[in-house]
């Protein structure tokens, strides 16, 4: 049958069913057109039937085409020819006929073509009522088009429709139990902008949403600032506040808020408010406080409801009083509260926690005997404590029950039963439970590995292989211990070489969890580099003086000990978007990590002030007028609490539609500011002449007059020299001449002339005599940002899962670091450490993100974790190396056991040899 014929029946057909049409002269012939022309249409799918077009073009209008897509009685099948009528017959359609089409394509879920539906209806000219509205921004924010639903809403603010608040409030509702605050924050910015009227609902949407986030200081925020808009809190405002409190276990605090709704005039606390405090107090186990809260309620005239009285319940059946508990159940009964499941659950899992099963067993009758139907929390504490007592025929008998209910059981129901007739040696009786558990649910990970285990107790090492292989099948990893029962089941029954293919196996199972990443929980190349950051610290500081070339570069330029410092405020921004990575509570983030920060600066005043004397010493002081406030750890410190503030307070885009770089943008203003300030400072501030005292500075520089008072030139602005820098002046001016480090490493320029011994030269300069801090104030601005760095680093690191994405973008930001630093040492800003230039940071940073992909390649990707061990268990341990090694901590120790003198100990006995060599 060729085409030709099968247009020309087509052709046929049409003519005769039009001409059908004109004789008949129905009395509703527009019913009779609309069955015609739904008919050809379900009937041909070539509708560019010149006859056809023609015929239909003359005929159809506005009305009779939505009558036509409603007979046509699918959507996809309306919205097909609703594309017809608009690109061949370039028919406008009428407002209801967009209403029809766009409400019946989203219900079966056909968002894109209502997208194309909706921009045909704004390109006619029109635009959706309120309802429709309403209706559009919901149904595509349930299907996490978010983006869409904001462009409806954006679209009628912008041609000033009249919106019902509902619309707003229904938009917000799903963007907060989507986990998308920050839109729905954003979305309320938007609104207050358009001067659009909010009402007590859209606020009590997003103290909700902020309460969940555990942000409750801003979910207070929103609540003082209610009345502002014209709202007033209510009881539910309070109630969620309350129950936000009670999640982050501020249950304190959120008992006075109960007694501040008490004081109001406008509304009183409701059964609600008092359950949820005392339900926070159960929880917490302080029984006390939750009965007198139970009774303040009482006094108040709210009666307790079923929820109150279980949640005390819980809290005594918690702490074991079953006593209290059962007064409880009294008092529900004399109040008029008919116990529920939930009561019964309770009161029996109580009995079987303090060994009371048969009690225990006699609720469950009473529960039966009222006509309480048991959940699934019922069947597993009583089938639990059951196999515990060895009762495994009653808790089988009860699986069967629950096979036979309608409740669908779960893997934690059948797994004590499992292991209890594995236990017993029943091997096949276990294998009969698993049986009927598949016909139910899916065995887990526990269930495969309790009957791995009970087949190699009972020597059955083929069906153990056989279960092994299977639980890989589903999806299941099994975890160290399993792997070692039936590897060791494996060797006593001979079998070394199903063992060996068993690990085989499991390693090359790539789509489970395999066994490698059981081991990693953690991403291993972090402590990796880490820990190569204390060996190159530790390299460097007792290399250095063997090898120049790898000690800290005098003045300008870069050595591998210039990169150490770098690497550790860089990976203080990785850890610190690891730990962040879901979004903390601020408050009480901001307090750790301000706790963590001071601690760092203090131990590094007591590692770096001067209170170790180093290791030819065996004293320990320090003059509080010449101690040194800076150093490491301190400047480590002040970049934690700079990036720790900037992740935990500033607001992020979602990276998946804008990238990390722009998702992030706030962190990046941050980090220009800091440059910008730092760049200001050092090169906009007039450094005059200074002078300082020798003896002060401890140098050994010639008294040229009797006050011991000398001078150096400066009086310029913007120079980079050891000298003149306003890094050096800030110091000066804030800190002191005497609370700065005594033996800057621009002691070793050619202009100071040190000898051998450590002495500068009596014809140097003067300044090469003074102190100076690498590690001071003006240069810790720029450190801070190299953190900031780290953490974009980070969030790659975090939100990322492939290594491919991860090490693209990586090296993305890397390669452009690398470029600017380059090009601004051409520009005339040398890399320097002491002053810790913008230069030096882009290419310290580069550097870093380097070092960290190729570790990351080498640990991660291709697992060669046995090379780097050494230098993974370093980084775990680094702080507490930091202390005891590269501070001499452990040095100090050992020197402390001596002979006869204390010149006489090993540390001093291969320093002296060191030098005479």
């Amino acid at each position: 049958m060729t085409f030709s014929f099968i247009f020309t029946t087509f052709r046929i057909f049409n003519t005769t069913l039009i001409t059908h049409y004109h004789t008949l002269k129905p009395n509703k012939p527009e019913a009779w057109f609309v069955k015609i022309v739904s008919t050809l249409f379900l009937r041909f799918t070539n509708s560019s039937d010149a006859t056809f077009s023609a015929y239909v073009s003359n005929h159809l209008t506005p009305s009779l085409t939505l009558q036509v897509i409603k007979k046509l009685n699918t959507p996809q099948l309306g919205f097909t020819f609703f594309q017809f009528t608009k690109q061949s017959l370039n028919l406008s359609h009428s407002f209801w006929t967009y209403n029809f089409l766009l409400r019946s394509l989203c219900q079966q879920h056909h968002h894109s073509s209502a997208k194309l539906v909706y921009d045909s209806m704004r390109s006619d000219g029109l635009l959706p009522d309120s309802r429709l509205l309403g209706f559009l921004v919901s149904s595509f924010a349930f299907v996490h088009r978010f983006d869409v639903s904001n462009k409806f809403i954006t679209d009628a603010l912008c041609n000033k429709v009249d919106v019902n608040v509902v619309v707003y409030n229904n938009f917000l509702n799903i963007l907060v139990k989507c986990n998308r605050l920050d839109e729905a924050v954003s979305l309320f910015r938007e609104f207050v902008r358009f001067d659009f009227d909010v009402d007590i609902f859209t606020f009590n949407i997003l103290i909700r949403g902020f309460c969940v986030a555990g942000e409750i200081d801003e979910a207070f925020r929103f609540l003082n600032n209610m009345r502002s808009f014209g709202c007033y809190p209510d009881v539910v405002s309070y109630n969620t506040l309350i129950h936000g409190l009670c999640r982050i276990y501020e249950v304190d605090r959120a008992r006075d808020l109960l007694r501040e709704i008490c004081l109001r005039t406008e509304f009183a606390p409701n059964v609600l408010s008092y359950t949820i405090v005392i339900s926070g107090y159960c929880k917490l186990s302080k029984m006390k406080e939750a009965s007198s809260v139970f009774d303040e309620m009482v006094t108040s005239g709210a009666k307790p409801s079923v929820a109150t009285f279980n949640a005390v319940i819980y809290g005594f059946v918690k702490v074991g009083d079953m006593v209290s508990a059962l007064g409880v159940h009294k008092r529900m009964l004399f109040h008029g509260c008919c116990p529920d499941v939930v009561t019964f659950t309770l009161l029996i899992d109580g009995y079987c926690r303090v060994g009371q099963l048969n009690y225990g067993l006699d609720v469950w009758n009473e529960m039966k005997a009222r006509n309480v139907s048991a959940n699934l929390y019922t069947f597993s504490v009583l089938i639990s404590a059951l196999c515990r007592s060895n009762r495994l025929e009653e808790a089988r008998e009860l699986l069967r029950l629950l096979n036979q209910s309608d409740i669908v059981p779960r893997p934690f129901i059948y797994n004590p039963v499992i292991d209890g007739y594995c236990k017993s040696g029943n091997v096949d009786e276990a294998n009969a439970i698993v049986v009927d558990m598949e016909n139910k649910c899916i065995p887990d990970k526990l269930t495969f590995t309790i009957l791995i285990t009970g087949h190699c107790m009972k020597g059955r090492a083929p069906e153990a292989i056989g279960i092994f292989y299977k639980m890989l099948a589903t999806g299941c990893s099994p975890d160290e211990v399993t792997i070692r029962t039936l590897s060791s089941c494996l060797l006593k029954s001979g079998m070394p070489s199903e063992a060996a293919s068993v690990k085989e196996a499991l390693f090359k199972n790539q789509s489970t969890n395999s066994y490698m990443q059981l081991r990693l929980p953690r991403v291993a190349s972090v402590d990796v580099f880490r820990g190569l950051s204390v060996f190159l610290m530790i390299f460097v500081d007792y290399g250095g003086s063997i090898f120049p070339v790898i000690s800290h570069v005098p003045w300008n330029g870069i050595h591998l000990a210039d990169l150490v410092m770098p690497f550790f405020l860089f990976l203080v921004g990785i850890s610190l978007a690891l730990l962040y990575k879901r979004r903390p509570q601020r408050t009480q983030a901001t307090r750790k990590a301000l706790v963590r920060s001071l601690q760092l600066f203090f131990l590094g005043i007591l590692l770096q002030g001067g209170y170790f004397h180093g290791i030819t010493s065996l004293t320990y002081s320090v003059d509080i007028r010449t101690i040194r406030w800076f150093g490491v750890l301190q400047r480590i410190s002040i970049g934690y609490i700079v990036a720790a503030l900037c992740e935990i307070w500033l607001p992020t885009l979602q990276w998946k539609q804008m990238g990390f770089f722009k998702s992030y943008y706030c962190h990046w203003f941050v980090a220009a500011i800091l440059l910008a300030i730092y760049s200001g400072l050092l090169y906009g501030l007039y450094v005059p002449d200074w002078q300082f005292d020798v003896s002060a500075a401890t140098s050994s520089l010639p008294p040229i007059d009797s006050a011991n008072v000398y001078k150096v030139n400066c009086s310029v602005r913007g120079d980079l020299g050891p000298a003149c820098n306003s890094a050096g002046m800030i110091d000066r001016y804030i800190l002191g001449l005497d609370h700065l480090y005594k033996k800057p490493v621009y002691r070793n320029l050619k202009e100071c002339n040190m000898s051998s011994t450590g002495q500068v030269s009596d014809s140097s300069p003067s300044w090469c005599h003074a102190p100076f801090d690498s590690e001071g104030i003006l240069s810790s601005i720029t450190a801070a940002v190299s953190c900031i760095i780290g953490l974009q680093y980070g969030h790659i690191l975090a939100h990322l899962e492939d290594h491919r994405g991860r090490i693209n973008h990586w090296l993305g930001f890397s390669v452009s670091f690398l470029a600017l630093g380059w090009f601004l040492a051409i520009l005339g800003i040398p890399p320097n450490k002491s002053l810790y230039t913008v230069s030096y940071m882009m290419l310290s940073s580069a550097a870093s993100g380097l070092t960290f992909m190729a570790l990351y390649v080498l640990v991660d990707v291709y697992g060669h974790r046995r090379l780097t061990s050494v230098l993974e268990w370093m980084g775990k341990h680094s702080l507490s190396i930091f202390v005891l090694v590269s501070s001499n901590l452990a040095v100090i120790a050992i020197q402390g056991f001596y002979w006869t003198k204390p010149e006489n100990n090993i540390i001093h006995l291969i320093v002296s040899r060191f030098h005479q060599k």
